[in-house]
């Protein structure tokens, strides 16, 4: 997510998966990409990608938002600083 590229889920087995475990937090408002339930789907929308990379952006952005905000090249410098000090 960092290097702001798209995402394409392909998750066929999306219902079964979730009524066998339990999950961190919920799937559909965090997924910043399309979610694809066949290759036939999932090859629509690599021949698409510059639509699906415009269309989910703003999920992309917030989900760095939320998730990645960290990630700004300072993270080992930090943890040094932090165990160090």
């Amino acid at each position: 997510m960092i290097t702001e590229k798209p995402v394409l889920f392909f998750v066929p087995d999306l219902t079964e998966y979730l009524e066998t475990r339990t999950v961190l937090f919920e799937y559909p408002p965090t997924a910043p990409g399309p979610w694809l339930d066949s290759t036939r789907a999932v090859g629509d929308a690599l021949l698409d990608l510059a639509g699906v990379t415009a269309r989910y952006a703003a999920a992309r952005k917030k989900f760095n938002e939320r998730f990645n905000r960290r990630h700004d090249g300072y993270a080992t410098k930090r943890v040094v600083d932090a165990f160090f000090a």
